[in-house]
């Protein structure tokens, strides 16, 4: 314990349910501490109010307080991390907040109470010794100013700014709370500077001890908790702030001295202020005085406003909780009733608008009908009449006696609710007793307002009088808020002076002031009488007794008595009891043992399918318009009803009814005395159909009508982005729309007609739960009279009322639809609401895997897929916070959180749904500091750097996440009413399906199976979530080719949704089917057409992985013509034909072959070629576009396909013939398995169809990209062990604008490269190029890191590549401004535009030392552009400072020495000399010696460019390759490489078997052949399948060949290029490095090539020996040979190692440079695809006869070891003892030197075309790939947002 001194304070008064306990006390230093222990809590939360608000803010800083709120939490001494406090709350399962009032800032927190001492510490330093770092000033200015801009369009924030701005200007209450940037500006250094030195001062006159008050509430002791609290806040001592002697204070500390007069004192302990209202006549001119302001969402409000004094300080004796409670009563007598008996008004509330110490300001908020909008000067005169009724019964002896008896009621129920109300979580109370506690002081704080001490004969009747004359007319001031009202003002020619449209300054919020008419004023006050009057005064009077108190509040006799001694709430919850058991009645039960408080709940719910469905035929069909007219029926009856239970509500009886998707819903809760009394009677008022009145419908329907008409007006742009995502996947209606026709077109008799219609059905069934302080007779009582209601409505609309034979129809209550692996689905909408200058993005992914919903009715995988989801929802929401809300700054909301959606499928007869509970992810921005677009990338990185952090989270903090969301999943439920919605909705959704598995199985209880409980097995599955375990799910929900994921974006005034279609998405993606996508999502792109977004959502699946069904339609379609009309199926059938080609020809001539030598005739081979291409290679090529029309959904469980549990969990698709085709997914163990079953009837319900199942799934992406797997082990290993790729180019330090790298094939302007723009010249661009590249620190350090790069080229290389990426930056330079330029376009002109670049250049470059001479350069730069687009009020600005500064004289040339320096120097400027002519207009003009020119070049820099005085000026805009590859493109680089290889090499097999035999011939004597005397001996010898000899073996090798090397190459590159070698290594040794490159390649290519190779040779040399084996047969004979080794099968890789590597090295590399040169020559080929394939079959021919040359000794030495037989004796295993260099002598000691390059010619022309067409058809299939140079390049811009 600290031995700090505390002085002990009152301990608060609690409830008898309140099982807390409290101490109260102050430390030493002023500090007041409450803590308290709560014994039931897992959680410790804890607040700290500090007795400061907006009200001191200084009126130049408005938000000052707010803003402080802020930097409080970014940092402290003892812990300076700026999210250190945030991440330890995230990985702790805690949350915090902050808010500021006028009065006070109240910050709190809460924790998982096992980590809560760390938290307390972190939390308390902010207080002790906060940072306020400079870097965090600035960022979180902009936050506040994002929080801000979210409010901009909030109607209530709107009037209340009105009513800010018509208080009086110097009372506090009139001042902006919450600040932006224009109040708090930090553009400046100084103006930086100076907004952090007021937020010093601020907290050092505001933030002492003795103005804290702690909260902190836990289930620790209370010593504990008071440690905790002394020993930290006892730190805090008074900041030294100078007394009120202005002599001794800086400027903003006497501007926080001056603003800190305005706050009135707040605390109970201060003096109670005098009345200071900041409405008063005497500012605002007349009154009663009509204020008139529009909503942007439709509403048709009328509030009176009455300033009165405070009476905060007496909350026990406060007589406007009188008023509130008469003027606000709706019960008989009332003005509400009055009212609303004559359609004027359809709601009323009375209350303080706004309290504060010095003055209050009470209200009578109305809401009304169309008719009462049109007479509100009536309703106006009713209040004043009731107004005037209570002046006249508080003077009278009878009403002082009604008045005291209201009292006495008053007092009784309070009394009742503060002894019977359970505590609530630690979270929301401690917050509020800490601003308590300063209010009214630490013994009442918890009591204050409960009036525990009053009766009847305490009622303070004086000051009730004192404050009813109050309610006058002339202290009143009335808003009218509503379209209509404002159109009517609008129309209104004349205004008295002083009023009339005004508008407000900080939301510019417009708004009308107007007199009132006199007469009207004198009938209000009461001196006349209004004649027009519907209202009697007759009809106004006060309250009568409430019957509906409670009588007793006994506890039920069955009771246990142990849990009668009071809570017990961590005591287990028991599942209620299943009481009445049949097919359509069922009555669940709970006795409360666990609060011991005399409250029940009764939730009622009546399944009936008629209410959103019509029957057609004999289905049911969901009908919008059958909805609404549900809805429109509880709404009606919600309105009528308000009367008569107006005094049950008081009471503490609580009621609610819907009519919607699950039911009609009665929910009925309070205390048990009346509950069930009151349940009946709502029951029964609705089924009689008593309520239906034509005044309710028409107010109803139109509310119904003018929410939907505004319904986007006042909504932000993140809740229109979630309608969207909504209306797509979770909606069956078709949008507002179609809802506003439907409910303009209803009339009063289709209600009545619904009403009797759904009462009418006899297919429904209903259960109840009746669970609190009810005894089961008394619950079986209230269901047998409510059963007996419900079958005499039956029967009195239409129905027998008996027990249907059929089972009753339970309606599906939800949908969710369903997103396939791969799918992504982007809406792009414009925000419709006009005020709205912030866009959003909801960026939402849909889990594959079925949520959790019980141990016996959920998916197999359901348990651990939704624990590690949950999980990695709480890990990802702090990270994700602190990067994009904290450090990017992106917006005030930045979130990500978990979501649950439901699924409902009824099964085959539409009688029994079955629930599917889904998973998401989801992550919400709303920002105006970037387009949606732009965020969406910013998400994807952030995701990328997340996922990394995954992998290197420590495994003790991984356990701490998870701990912390057990503990919350584990959390105690407090409250009742809450236990009892929860088991509600477990019987809502999962009722049916549980009930009709226990009919089947012949269960005696039909709740058998019910998951009452989740939390705990999902807690427990949670604790043990490993590493791989949350990856596994990370990857699964978020990776590219897995994920499934809706991306709603929506565009404030900000950034306008543009005119033109967005980018789609790959080009891969266009062409393959759905799902086919390799390393890019299948992307739809929805863009501003709500029906686009209909159509795509009738062809979204719905989310049942149990029963869901293909659509017929696309089997149907299945035909062979509309197959061959769909392009991307004919390109997939093009992709199967080539395959079928290359590996049917291999095997047709191979078989074709042997079975002629065995003796077998033509009609046999023929036989066993059509036998190949109908049973392999035909299905191969249709199954290549008719699968992906096929979803790829569900997994088996476990093999066990049988089960019908594990098919329920699959995916099924329905054709024709009434075939089920099941496809599990697909497990590359176990490739092409097939079986047949039929399942009996019994085993699935509602199928008895013949099922073909398999047992796996053909997932294209997989498979293409498994195919490139095993080339990228070696690079996939390199990348994991070593360095990340780093950026080439980074740039990221501009201070100009933020640096953008974007896609080439993304980029609009890119497309046309060649087109320069317009409005931005050239020379202006050079220039501009230059200057940044002196002044800017991201620029300068870019060239200097280029020259670095170079410095080891000879100079004049090193000054052409410097020219050539000078060129390049000007043109991305200039393409940027003329982006901002076009993006400008239709708001302001060019000339404004390039106003705003350099009012942009000037205060990014003029702070810096050399300001003058930045000055003169921009006034230079201005002078480069024509007169016409100069900016004029910049130069007006700037260019004073030209006067003093010497001219040259204009006609003197520029030296030569200066030309050769602009010419030699790119980051030469121009020197002093030079100043800017200011001509007559004002414009200005270089002087005339200095000629600009522009003339097109493509010499000097190696590119088509445009020279200027400045420097070239390229075509192209500076770009740079990714990053880094993923592994989905060195995938795409091999399967290329792999179809190019293959497909070149099938077609000069007859080549390479000449070549061979040549060499084996070559050991004959005299033979001296040539390749066409070569064929012709194979022709003569063999026949034409000779020609086609060792096909097998070459289309494998080659198709490894091209798999590997190509790939690998592009790795090697990068990886020496960027992690091995330094960069200006790496860029004088370029092509040493291509060669070690193309050598590694050949290397690991080799590997598979080697034995393939020794067998093909062997199939040459000796076609009658091996041909018969086939491939394998003779794969198998050479490791056989000798010592059976499989060594033998590498026996020639040294040989083939020094072909291929000479081979490789010299083939990549001559192919670069002959295309180098190609280019380089004729640039006009880089501009179309088939001009630069042609460049690629050119170039590869030269690299194929060049690298054959270079290797063929090696070649010819690898064919001689292979083929001659070294021993007869040991066979040709003997050769594989033959080296390189033993070979190569033999052979020269045989034939000389020149057998080494014997078949040259042969070999040539062989080479030549095989690697011209690997090359070529590499190349086209990497552009088919979206895998080519430009979809691998980033080109820069500069955003100048």
């Amino acid at each position: 314990m600290a031995s700090t001194v505390v002085h002990p304070l009152p301990t608060p008064i609690k409830g008898k349910a309140d099982w807390r306990n409290y101490k109260a006390f102050q430390l030493e230093n002023g500090v007041t501490c409450l803590v308290i222990n709560d014994k039931e809590s897992k959680t410790t939360a804890m607040s700290c109010v500090v007795n400061v608000g907006a009200s001191a803010d200084p009126r130049s800083m408005s938000g000052l307080a707010h803003f402080c709120e802020h930097m409080c939490f970014l940092g402290s001494e003892k812990y300076p991390g700026e999210n250190e406090y945030k991440r330890y709350l995230s990985s702790h399962g805690g949350r915090s907040n902050a808010s500021t009032s006028m009065y006070v800032t109240n910050y709190k927190f809460e924790v998982i109470a096992e980590k809560a001492e760390k938290a307390v510490d972190i939390f308390s330093n902010f207080f002790v010794a906060p940072l306020f770092t400079l870097s965090g000033t600035g960022r979180e200015v902009n936050a506040v100013d994002s929080e801000n801009s979210k409010n901009l369009t909030a109607d209530a924030r709107r009037r209340l700014q009105i009513l800010k701005d018509l208080a009086d200007p110097q009372h506090y209450y009139s001042k902006f709370s919450t600040g932006n940037a224009k109040t708090l500006p930090t553009s400046e250094p100084k103006q930086l500077e100076m907004v952090r030195e007021a937020l010093l001062a601020f907290h050092r006159r505001h933030y002492g001890p003795e103005k804290m008050s702690v909260c902190i509430a836990g289930p620790q002791s209370i010593e504990t908790l008071e440690d905790w609290i002394v020993s930290r806040y006892s730190q805090i001592v008074s900041k030294p702030f100078p007394s009120d002697d202005r002599k001794t204070m800086t400027q903003v500390e006497q501007l926080i001295n001056d603003a800190a007069r305005d706050a009135p004192p707040y605390s109970f302990q201060e003096p109670v202020p005098p009345f200071n209202p900041p409405f008063r006549p005497s500012l605002q001119g007349s009154w009663p005085f009509l204020l008139t302001t529009k909503p942007l969402r439709s509403m048709r409000k009328l509030v009176m406003m009455f300033p009165m004094p405070s009476d905060r300080s007496t909350p026990d004796q406060a007589p406007s909780s009188m008023l509130s409670h008469l003027l606000g009563h709706e019960g008989r007598g009332s003005a509400f009733a009055a009212l609303q008996n004559e359609g004027l008004l359809s709601a009323l509330s009375a209350g303080a608008r706004t309290s504060g110490p010095d003055f209050k300001l009470f209200q009578v908020d109305m809401t009304l009908t169309e008719k009462g909008e049109e007479n509100w000067e009536t309703i106006v005169d009713v209040i004043f009449a009731y107004c005037r009724m209570l002046l006249r019964e508080v003077k009278s002896e009878a009403g002082k006696e009604s008045l005291r008896r209201i009292w006495g009621e008053t007092s009784d129920l309070n009394r009742l609710f503060f002894h019977q109300t359970s505590p609530g979580s630690a979270y929301s109370y401690a917050p509020n007793l800490a601003d308590s506690v300063v209010t009214y002081g630490t013994k009442a704080c918890l009591s204050a307002g409960s009036l525990l001490d009053e009766n009847e004969d305490t009622c303070p009747l004086e000051e009730f009088e004192r404050f009813v004359k109050f309610l006058t007319p002339g202290n009143c001031i009335i808003e009218r808020c509503s379209e209509g009202a404002f159109e009517s003002m609008k129309a209104q020619s004349h205004f008295q002076e002083g009023y009339g449209l005004k508008k407000e300054k900080w939301y510019g919020v417009e708004y009308y002031l107007s007199t009132i008419d006199s007469k009207s004023v004198d009938a209000w006050g009461g001196s006349s009488t209004s004649a027009n009057s519907p209202v009697d005064n007759n009809q106004l009077f006060l309250p009568t007794p409430n019957l509906y108190i409670p009588r007793t509040l006994e506890l039920c006799p069955e009771l246990p008595e142990e849990a009668r001694k009071g809570q017990r709430i961590d005591k287990p919850i028991d599942p209620p009891n299943l009481l009445v058991d049949e097919t359509k009645w069922k009555l669940y039960h709970r006795l409360d043992d666990r609060y011991a408080l005399p409250q029940s709940s009764i939730h009622l719910l009546i399944r009936n399918i008629a209410l959103q469905h019509i029957k057609c035929d004999c289905d049911w069909i969901y009908d919008a318009r059958t909805a609404l007219l549900s809805s429109l029926v509880a709404g009606i009856f919600n309105e009528a009803m308000a009367q008569e239970t107006y005094d049950a509500d008081l009471a503490g009886l609580h009621w609610s009814l819907s009519a919607g998707a699950g039911g009609i819903k009665l929910n009925c809760f309070g205390f048990s005395d009346r509950l069930p009394d009151l349940s009946l009677k709502v029951l029964s008022d609705f089924l009689s159909g008593s309520f239906l009145n034509e005044r309710f419908f028409v107010s109803s329907r139109d509310r119904i009508v003018r929410g939907l008409k505004t319904y986007f007006e006042s909504q932000r742009a993140d809740s229109q982005a979630a309608y969207f995502r909504d209306s797509l996947m979770a909606s069956q209606d078709n949008g507002i729309d179609e809802s506003l026709k439907f409910a303009l077109s209803l009339e009063y008799e289709d209600v009545v007609k619904h009403h009797q219609w759904i009462l009418s059905q006899s297919e429904t069934s209903v259960e109840c739960l009746a669970s609190g302080n009810i005894c089961p007779k008394d619950a079986t009582a209230f269901f047998t009279k409510a059963r007996a209601m419900l079958e005499g409505s039956q029967n009195a609309f239409g129905s027998d009322g008996g027990e249907s034979s059929s089972m009753p129809i339970a309606p599906a209550t939800s949908i969710e639809r369903m997103l396939l692996p791969g799918q992504e689905i982007q809406l792009h909408f414009a925000s419709k609401n006009p005020e709205e200058e912030n866009g959003a993005v909801l960026c939402t992914y849909q889990s594959s895997i079925p949520s959790f919903k019980g141990d016996d009715i959920s998916h197999p995988e359901s348990l651990l897929s939704s624990s590690a989801i949950r999980l990695l929802c709480h890990m990802l929401r702090e990270p994700l916070f602190d990067d994009l809300r904290t450090k990017q700054a992106l917006g005030y909301i930045v979130s990500s959180y978990y979501e649950i959606g439901y699924s409902s499928q009824s099964n085959i007869n539409g009688r029994t749904p079955c629930t599917t509970p889904i998973d998401f992810v989801s992550i919400n921005i709303l920002s105006r500091k970037m387009s949606p677009q732009d965020i969406t990338r910013r998400i994807d990185e952030f995701l990328g750097v997340f996922r990394r952090s995954l992998e290197e989270m420590p495994e003790s903090e991984i356990q701490d996440h998870a701990d912390a969301l057990a503990t919350k999943l584990l959390k105690p439920i407090q409250k009742l009413q809450t236990e009892a919605s929860n088991q509600y909705a477990r019987i809502q959704k999962y009722g049916p399906e549980v009930y009709r598995k226990n009919q089947a199985n012949k269960n005696l209880n039909s709740d058998d199976g019910m998951p009452w409980e989740t939390a705990q097995s999902l807690a427990a599955t949670i604790r043990t979530l490993t590493r791989k375990d949350i990856i596994n799910a990370w990857d699964r929900m978020t990776q590219v080719s897995t994920r499934s994921r809706i991306i709603s974006c929506v565009y404030g005034k900000t950034f306008p949704l543009a005119k033109a279609p967005l980018p789609g998405s790959s080009k891969l993606a266009s062409y393959l089917p759905l799902s086919f996508g390799l390393s890019k999502p299948n992307t739809t792109i929805i863009f501003n057409d709500f029906s686009g977004l209909l159509e795509l959502r009738m062809k979204l699946p719905e989310f049942s992985p149990g029963e869901s069904q293909m659509p017929r339609s696309r089997l149907s379609n299945l035909s062979l013509i509309s197959l061959f009309q769909n392009e991307r199926r004919m390109k997939m059938f093009g992709l199967g034909v080539l395959g079928m080609v290359a590996i049917g020809s291999a095997y047709i001539a191979t078989d074709a072959g042997r079975r002629r030598r065995s003796g077998s005739g033509n009609t046999k081979v023929l036989a066993s070629s059509v036998f190949f291409l109908v049973a392999i290679a035909i299905p191969t090529a249709v199954s290549s576009f008719v699968l992906p029309l096929y979803p790829l959904t569900g997994s088996s469980s476990n093999g066990n396909i049988f089960n019908s549990r594990r098919l329920s969990n699959t995916y099924r698709s329905r054709n024709e013939a009434g075939l089920w085709l099941h496809r599990s997914h697909m497990n590359p163990r176990t490739f092409l398995g097939t079986t047949f079953a039929t399942l009996p009837n019994s085993e699935v319900e509602g199928f008895d169809e013949f099922v073909v199942t398999s047992t796996f799934e053909l997932n294209r992406r997989e498979i293409l990209q498994s195919m490139g797997f095993a080339s990228m082990l070696l690079p996939t290993a390199a990348l994991a062990l070593g360095p990340s790729i780093p950026t080439s180019i980074a740039l990221d330090d501009l201070r100009f604008g933020s640096s953008r790298w974007s896609r080439m094939k993304e980029d609009f302007s890119f497309s046309n490269p060649s087109k320069v723009p317009s409005t931005v010249p050239a020379s202006f661009a050079t220039y501009l190029t230059r200057f940044l590249i002196n002044y800017d620190e991201g620029v300068s350090s870019w060239w200097e890191s280029l020259q670095h790069a170079y410095s080891l080229l000879p100079d004049e290389q090193q000054r052409s590549r410097l020219g050539q990426d000078f060129g390049k930056m000007a043109s991305s330079v200039q393409h940027s401004i003329q982006e901002f330029i076009n993006e400008k376009e239709g708001y302001i002109s060019s000339r404004q535009a390039f106003e705003q670049v350099f009012e942009r250049l000037d205060a990014s470059y003029r702070s810096l030392e050399v300001g003058d001479e930045v000055n003169r350069q921009l006034l230079l730069l201005v002078s480069i552009l024509p007169s016409g687009q100069q900016p004029k009020d910049y130069t007006k600005k700037q260019a004073r400072s030209l006067i003093d500064q010497p001219s040259r004289d204009p006609n003197e040339a520029i030296s030569a020495e200066s030309l050769f320096l602009m010419k030699e120097d790119f980051t030469a400027l121009l020197p002093s000399q030079y100043v800017p002519i200011v001509n007559a207009d004002g414009s200005l003009s270089l002087p005339s010696s200095l000629k600009l020119f522009e003339v097109g070049i493509g010499e000097e820099f190696g590119q088509a460019a445009t020279a200027t005085l400045f420097g070239p000026l390229a075509s192209a805009e500076l770009t740079r390759d990714l990053p880094n590859y993923s592994f989905d493109i060195y995938a795409l680089f091999g399967i290329s490489g792999a179809t190019g290889c293959c497909l070149t090499h099938s077609l000069v097999i007859p080549l390479d078997v000449v070549k061979t035999k040549e060499q084996v011939w070559s050991t004959e004597e005299h033979y001296n052949g040539n390749v066409f005397t070569g064929a012709k001996r194979v022709l003569r010898e063999e026949g034409v399948s000779g020609l086609l000899t060792g096909a097998q073996a070459t289309l494998a090798g080659y198709f490894w060949y091209g798999l590997s090397v190509y790939p690998s190459y592009a790795f090697f590159k990068r990886f020496l290029s960027h992690d091995v070698l330094p960069v200006e290594l790496a860029t004088s040794h370029a092509n040493d490095i291509a060669l070690v490159a193309g050598a590694l390649a050949a290397v690991i290519a080799s590997l598979g090539l080697t034995p393939l190779e020794a067998a093909r040779i062997r199939v040459v040399a000796d076609p009658s020996k091996y041909r018969q084996l086939g491939l394998l047969g003779t794969l198998k004979v050479i490791a056989g040979e000798g010592e059976g080794s499989w060594r033998n099968l590498y026996a020639g890789l040294p040989s083939l190692l020094t072909r291929q590597v000479i081979f490789g090295s010299v083939k990549f590399l001559a192919f670069e440079r002959a295309c180098e040169f190609i280019y380089n020559v004729w640039p006009f080929m880089r501009d179309s695809t088939w001009t630069s394939l042609s460049v690629s079959l050119v170039a590869g021919g030269f690299s194929g006869a060049l690298s054959s040359i270079v290797s063929q000794p090696a070649d010819s030495v690898l064919t001689y070891v292979a083929a001659v037989e070294k021993s007869t004796s040991d066979g040709p295993a003997a050769s594989s003892s033959l080296g390189v260099l033993e070979g190569s002598r033999l052979m020269i000691e045989e034939g000389g030197i020149s057998s080494l390059f014997r078949g040259l010619g042969s070999r040539c022309l062989w080479a030549a075309a095989i690697i011209a067409g690997q090359f070529l058809l590499y190349d086209v299939f990497r552009n088919f790939f979206g895998v080519n140079s430009e979809d691998l390049s980033q080109v820069f811009r500069i955003d100048l947002q």
